[in-house]
């Protein structure tokens, strides 16, 4: 009976959000009843659980509207890479290879590159999704990769909305270093940051049509280095699990709006 109850509690809950989005402007719990025909203490208490888990937003202006939160986002995005599973199958991977680097993904929304997945040292086992932090042009490995291996028209784009003298000039001292650091990416094939704190690399993600798809990237935190050989390890091992992806990244990645940055992380590559 119990089961049987969650099961029609769930398809409720898909009914509200199957309403809700079909209505740009989002809708009253009024107008949600009269669509679903759900008795208002139910609709009430369903608003509320997805509400209560990203999956609704209420304005906060009266009349109170109902639109899709974040977290129906956060599962759209899951399928940027094509393949969410052989995505974090490779994070773990190298998790558990190389266990005091911090590992990501990043991707590009618009000219933003944003932290898709994250795996930390302390928690080598989770794969932490949904971030979205941005991880600022010029000093991120990750945005770094982007740089080199985008397109004219994107890369001109950043850098026309990300000044160089405002967002890199403190960093490189000057556009030519910049330059000079883009085309030694270009040839060897990835971004390897380890003359400063802390040490990060990044590879380029292409699919089999060789579009760039986003980043794969690395940072040892704290206050020690890694070995050179280490290092090198870890990019090899990067460049390994990019060619392992190639056929996961084919899929489109379906176009979507961005949302505020909810959760504060650090960017590490």
């Amino acid at each position: 009976m119990a089961q049987s109850q969650s099961v029609q509690s769930l398809h409720r809950a898909l009914d509200i959000l199957e309403s809700i989005a079909t209505s740009p402007a989002g809708m009253t719990l009024q107008e949600l009843s009269e669509r679903t025909r759900l008795k208002n203490t139910t609709l009430f208490n369903l608003a509320r659980t997805l509400a209560d888990r990203g999956y609704l937003e209420k304005t906060h202006t009266r009349p109170i509207r109902y639109g899709l939160g974040a977290s129906v986002e956060a599962l759209n995005r899951g399928t940027a890479f094509g393949s969410g599973a052989a995505i974090d199958e490779s994070l773990l991977k190298l998790a558990e290879e190389h266990p005091q680097w911090r590992f990501i993904t990043a991707e590009a929304e618009g000219v933003d590159v944003l932290c898709d997945r994250l795996i930390e040292p302390s928690r080598k086992n989770v794969v932490i999704r949904g971030s979205r932090t941005w991880l600022p042009p010029y000093t991120s490995a990750s945005s770094l990769c982007h740089l080199a291996f985008w397109p004219s028209h994107p890369r001109k784009q950043c850098e026309t909305l990300y000044p160089f003298a405002m967002y890199g000039a403190g960093y490189w001292g000057s556009a030519q270093k910049l330059e000079s650091a883009i085309a030694k990416v270009r040839e060897v094939g990835f971004v390897d940051i380890h003359d400063r704190d802390p040490h990060r690399v990044a590879v380029p993600l292409f699919n089999r049509n060789n579009a760039l798809k986003g980043s794969l990237g690395a940072s040892f935190p704290g206050d020690s280095s890694p070995s050179s050989s280490e290092r090198q390890s870890v990019i090899d091992a990067l460049l390994a699990e990019s060619k392992r992806l190639l056929p996961f990244l084919d899929r489109q990645r379906p176009q979507s709006q961005s949302i505020p940055h909810e959760t504060s992380l650090s960017p590490v590559s």
